[in-house]
């Protein structure tokens, strides 16, 4: 990279290195203003850093004291040097910084913190790392500004060096396009930047540096008017001698702190600026300490954490800012997530599962970030088990086919995807497979199972709260594999295969319901418009359910679709042709009116639950543990 400023490696939850001011993510963020734009309150317990060349954050609970590291699902590894912005209703947006081998990035990413998932948006038409994101609520666009992006022969700086500010820009959000914006007058390096009104005020940086050792600094301000779209240089100068420093606009005053005060030289002081006069607010005198962006705002403080591992919190009334060691804090333990359950991604509704138990491994995808990931299981290795996703995120196993003994097996385990703890649960009163499994007011509906013994399936219903099971009325027709879903506050099974005496089996078109309040079984009159078995099912709008796929009786693929609304079958659409396998045993998934379900051959189908056009979802098939 040239003339690349860098700063010491250190230990921790959050290394830098090889990286120019201020250090990583450590970019200047701002909040908008009082007028007329009201300030970005985070209604959020949890303040969070990224973790550099990592799919990891490092959270603090505001509310619990503690402070863990997560894994997250995202579109890419978070970059050093990344630049953060607030966008609210717990978004961020995450853009630029360096890749491997100190390339500079054009990824930008929408993440969000409730979910713990980023998804991909457009890339920034510059690489550049440490930049200002400015995120303008009036015009729902984000401004990049500051920063630093590679110059190339650029007449506008005087003096020689490999960077210069990176070229101004804006984000729209609605179309998720980018946008080449008159540059500032003066590209300098890391200004601090924040919003004022409908200003931007883009303060001082450095224009070189001198024997790689000293930076030739400058405290020239120009203000961007948004509304005009216009630069103008402002009548006073920056009066604070730091470069590439965090800036919140907040009860009339400007908070000013962390960038550096020399070459690889950290400021430790914090500032507010009340029209141009500076006021030194503290000074932390902390060796090494780093102020890392974004800024956490509520109604009366603002939250900042900080290297080595510090809390700072500053009092917007008293204009007061005091820290704590965060060192001491305990990560919290799996009950955390499981009482809370919004502090839980895995029950947010975003991920898809797939059980391979027969290779003891848990396959999922999240539908937002489209990352897919594998978990490896222990005890939890029985294939035709049964499979439900509960409404905690976690995963429920009953039953199934022992891989040692090629018996049906009784055990039953809840899987904690967040912690990877698995949790025997209570046996079911016999062994059983091919169960097929739902959940309805906190209880869950295990039907259709057979064992090693007879044709007869039976069923039987496990009570959440009491863990305990108990017996279900037999099904009018003994049927394996059927398709079964909730609609209309009944259990509903389509299809499947009864075995006679002489164990031919053959495959039905019944439709079986049992009624959730009397727990019996009836066969209705309307019958599913083919012979099938192992069928798909997704909930659509307005109490209905698109069945899909299975095989007939002589293992062909079915491939039609039909949504059905307890009395009627309607054919809608077919699966894609270029698969020969159309059954499905994994629980499917509805997220923003588009259906995701794993086939047993692996493939990820996507339905669009409007039009009903399908595809498939293309799933890396390297994975690795969350």
């Amino acid at each position: 990279m040239g003339n690349c400023i860098k700063a010491k490696p250190k230990k921790g939850a959050s290394e830098t290195g090889n990286i120019p001011p201020p250090a990583e993510n450590s970019q200047p963020v701002v909040a908008a203003p009082s007028q007329p734009q009201a300030e970005p309150h985070l209604a959020t317990d949890f303040l969070f850093k990224v973790e550099p060349d990592q799919a990891k954050i490092y959270l603090y609970s505001l509310k619990h004291s503690s402070a863990f590291t997560l894994p997250v699902s995202v579109p890419f590894k978070f970059h050093r040097a990344c630049s953060i912005c607030y966008l609210g209703n717990h978004i961020f947006m995450v853009a630029g910084g360096y890749e491997a081998e100190d390339e500079l990035s054009k990824d930008v990413m929408i993440f969000d913190i409730n979910k713990l998932s980023g998804y991909r948006t457009e890339d920034m038409p510059i690489s550049c790392v440490s930049t200002t994101l400015i995120y303008y609520k009036n015009k729902n666009c984000v401004f990049l500004v500051g920063g630093l992006q590679t110059k190339l022969n650029d007449s506008n700086i005087e003096e020689f060096y490999d960077y210069k500010g990176s070229d101004f820009c804006c984000y729209y959000i609605e179309t998720n396009k980018w946008e080449l914006l008159e540059n500032c007058p003066k590209q300098l390096c890391l200004p601090t930047c924040y919003l004022r009104d409908d200003m931007i005020f883009v303060c001082g940086g450095f224009s070189s540096v001198q024997d790689e050792s000293k930076f030739i600094k400058r405290n020239t301000v120009y203000i961007y008017n948004i509304p005009q779209k216009k630069w103008d240089q402002a009548n006073f100068d920056h009066p604070i001698a730091t470069i590439g420093s965090i800036a919140l606009n907040c009860s009339g005053k400007t908070l000013v702190l962390g960038g550096l005060a020399e070459y690889n030289i950290f400021s430790t002081k914090v500032f507010t600026i009340l029209e141009s006069t500076a006021n030194n607010v503290r000074d932390f005198n902390i060796p090494n300490m780093i102020v890392l962006s974004p800024g956490f705002q509520s109604s009366s403080k603002i939250f900042f954490l900080a290297e080595p591992d510090l809390l700072l919190t500053y009092d917007i009334k008293s204009s007061t800012i005091a820290h704590e060691s965060l060192h001491s804090l305990h990560p919290p333990t799996s009950e955390f997530f499981a009482n809370k359950i919004g502090n839980n991604p895995r029950a947010a509704g975003i991920y898809v599962y797939m059980a391979e138990c027969s290779h003891k491994s848990l396959r999922d995808f999240n539908v937002i970030s489209k990352e897919s990931s594998i978990h490896s299981l222990k005890n939890i290795q029985f294939r035709d088990s049964g499979v439900l996703v509960l409404n905690d995120g976690k995963v429920f196993f009953a039953g199934g086919v022992g891989t040692s003994t090629s018996k049906a097996a009784n055990l039953c385990f809840i899987y904690d995807t967040l912690t990877e703890e698995e949790k025997e649960a209570p046996a079911l009163p016999s062994p059983l497979r091919g169960l097929r499994l739902v959940e309805q007011s906190g209880i869950i509906y295990a039907v259709a199972g057979f064992d090693d013994e007879g044709p007869e399936v039976l069923g039987y219903c496990y009570i959440i709260n009491t863990h305990e099971w108990r017996k279900l009325n037999n099904m009018m027709h003994s049927t394996r594999y059927p398709c079964c879903f909730v609609l209309k506050n009944s259990l509903y099974a389509i299809g499947g295969e009864e075995v006679d005496e002489d164990g031919v089996e053959n495959v039905t078109n019944y439709v079986q319901v049992m009624d959730f309040e009397s727990k019996v079984w009836t066969s209705k009159v309307v019958t599913y418009p083919y012979n099938g078995k192992s069928m798909g099912s997704l909930q659509t709008a307005n109490d209905m359910v698109l069945i899909f796929g299975g095989e007939d009786n002589e293992g062909n693929a079915l491939n039609e679709c039909f949504l059905f609304d307890g009395e009627t079958f309607v054919k809608k659409s077919n699966l894609p042709d270029n698969s020969s396998t159309y059954t499905f045993e994994s629980p499917g998934l509805v997220y923003n009116s588009v259906g995701y379900i794993y086939s047993t051959a692996g493939v990820l189908f996507q339905v669009n639950l409007t039009t009903f056009e399908w595809s498939e979802t293309e799933v890396e098939q390297e994975f690795t543990n969350n």
